[in-house]
């Protein structure tokens, strides 16, 4: 039995089964997750980039796979997909950096519904989406590295607040941000790491767009 969160390489993804959602209209088609990791390996070549280390995590019936990694020209920068053939979520392509001691996501590029068009122009859809990403990261650096030294004031203190009322994070991990945060000086950027650390004890596949959701609420009441 596939569990959530267990590790699979690549081989072990080809050939899993792709069961039609209960929620599945006529226009639903499955897409394979050995296809969709392919096709971002193949976005990032034509960038002159490559993966390094990464991981991804199946749903109980591996219908529905997260994945992150690292590319090899700067282990800074990530990339993550999310894939759901339960129909929960179009698929998409995350752009990341490594904040502290874990990657967080900061953008994102919505591939598409799973229907069989998505299928057919997944490899042009994944090439633009890392293309624009690929165009977007040097922005996003220049915002974390001004996070980093700057100390929270209350509009970072109300979006934190915010995301325990509209239960992006539980009520009972807000002591992990919170300890995370006085140990590295209430910088926004602590912030922005300890909320991602005390998303990391919940549920796999809604991790990326929790952490990405954060992540956007910040940067929406920092201008």
């Amino acid at each position: 039995m596939i569990t959530t969160n267990q590790t699979h390489s690549g081989e072990s993804l080809a050939g899993l089964p792709l069961i039609p959602p209960k929620e599945a209209g006529k226009y639903w088609v499955g897409l394979p997750h050995d296809m969709i990791l392919k096709s971002l390996k193949e976005a990032l070549k034509k960038q002159s980039s490559y993966l390094g280390d990464w991981k991804c995590h199946l749903s109980p019936k591996a219908e529905d796979m997260t994945f992150s990694g690292e590319t090899t020209h700067c282990k800074l920068l990530h990339y993550g997909l999310l894939n759901c053939n339960s129909w929960q979520s179009a698929a998409r392509v995350y752009l990341g950096l490594v904040v502290g001691k874990t990657a967080v996501p900061v953008d994102e590029v919505i591939l598409g519904k799973h229907t069989l068009r998505l299928v057919r122009e997944l490899d042009q859809r994944m090439a633009a989406a890392i293309k624009i990403l690929d165009g977007k990261h040097k922005e996003h650096v220049q915002t974390i590295k001004e996070w980093e030294k700057k100390p929270c004031k209350d509009q970072h203190w109300q979006v934190l607040h915010e995301s325990v009322k509209k239960r992006l994070l539980p009520g009972e991990r807000l002591k992990v941000v919170l300890d995370h945060m006085e140990g590295h000086g209430n910088t926004v950027m602590s912030m922005l790491e300890g909320f991602a650390l005390a998303t990391r004890m919940g549920p796999t596949l809604k991790q990326l767009p929790t952490m990405l959701k954060f992540h956007d609420m910040l940067k929406e009441k920092d201008q």
